[in-house]
């Protein structure tokens, strides 16, 4: 039998923990991956993408709220989106609730 020298008990219990920890911070994101292949999350309405940050998809449902294809971005619930996080934020921190859409067409907002 193979005895390990004193003092790893330390180190193992310091191992644990980080791996502990690096577990739980991992939670959320495999959450959301498990939410996403179960098709929890509501669908998202329509999607932000190049000449940024312009509706590349837009649902129908947004469509008979007045949102088109090609609008420009300006806000999402008050706050304007820097990248493509900022415009999930809204959808993820009220799923399936309204969000207030601010848009720029053809010049005018």
């Amino acid at each position: 039998m193979i005895e390990s020298p004193r003092g790893n008990g330390r180190a193992y219990a310091w191992l644990t923990l980080l791996f502990a920890a690096t577990l739980a911070s991992q939670a959320p994101f495999t959450m959301d991956v498990v939410r996403v292949l179960a098709r929890d999350y509501p669908l998202r309405e329509f999607y932000v993408g190049a000449p940024w940050p312009s509706l590349v998809t837009v649902s129908e449902k947004a469509k008979a709220a007045g949102l088109r294809e090609g609008d420009r971005v300006l806000a999402l619930d008050g706050a304007a989106p820097r990248g493509l996080q900022d415009t999930a934020a809204p959808f993820r921190r009220k799923p399936g609730a309204a969000v207030t859409v601010t848009v720029e067409r053809g010049g005018r907002p």
